[in-house]
């Protein structure tokens, strides 16, 4: 299971194995993916939906989430 934990200090990540940046418009629907590895989503601006098993988070502005495979 998933909570939100606001973060109340800056924090530094000092590296990424691999690191990926994309940009969508308003109206762009993901349809989905299977994968064996955790992801870490972060929205630099606007809002997105992350679907995990049955539940749905709402990211906005700043807000990160660590993604279970």
């Amino acid at each position: 299971m998933v909570y939100f934990k606001p973060i109340k200090k800056d924090f530094c990540i000092d590296g990424f194995y691999s690191a990926f940046r994309f940009d969508w418009d308003e109206s762009y629907v993901f349809a989905g993916e299977n994968h064996n590895f955790w992801e870490i989503v972060f929205v630099e601006s606007g809002a997105v939906e992350v679907t995990e098993d049955e539940n749905i988070y709402t990211l906005f502005d700043g807000n990160l989430i660590f993604h279970a495979p």
